[in-house]
């Protein structure tokens, strides 16, 4: 996804649900891994991000709390300095105290649901002019920045 459709669909969606397409993007996360943050997971003061678990939507339809889709999956990342002061601002407004709150939650505090934010992607890339991409190729075009800059890919 070009950066100015990036940003299209960024300002798209409501600012609860911003950092979520940040992350795939600059992070490189999978969308189970998006909604399987919790506030212990981020390290502000060493700008890191721990991937330990993801929720997944079975056929079944109930999400669930599960580990990430490979061993290799399990990992600690560095957070780009652009999106640091993003997750300060999500902290401070959207997640609660405790360090099992989720970063992506109902008002509730309940964790969001893939289809949740399915809803907000759906949003965003209308307003970005690009139906035909899915979440995860937000991951994708995460993947070819970081090559292209000679950051070091993850899993």
């Amino acid at each position: 996804m070009p950066p100015c459709a990036m940003s299209r669909a960024v300002e798209a969606v409501s600012e609860r649900y911003r950092l979520a397409l940040l992350l795939p993007a600059w992070c490189q996360l999978r969308r189970g891994e998006v909604l399987g943050l919790q506030r212990r997971d981020v390290d502000l003061l060493h700008a890191t991000i721990r991937i330990e678990r993801a929720r997944i939507a079975p056929m079944s339809g109930k999400s669930m709390i599960g580990p990430p889709k490979t061993e290799a999956g399990a990992r600690t990342l560095t957070i780009p300095p652009n999106v640091v002061p993003v997750i300060v601002d999500h902290l401070e407004r959207f997640v609660g105290p405790e360090p099992t709150a989720w970063l992506f939650s109902t008002l509730a505090g309940l964790p969001l649901s893939p289809r949740n934010l399915n809803r907000a992607w759906d949003k965003a890339r209308r307003a970005a002019r690009r139906p035909d991409l899915h979440l995860h190729d937000l991951r994708h075009s995460g993947l070819t920045w970081a090559a292209a800059s000679g950051r070091a890919l993850p899993s």
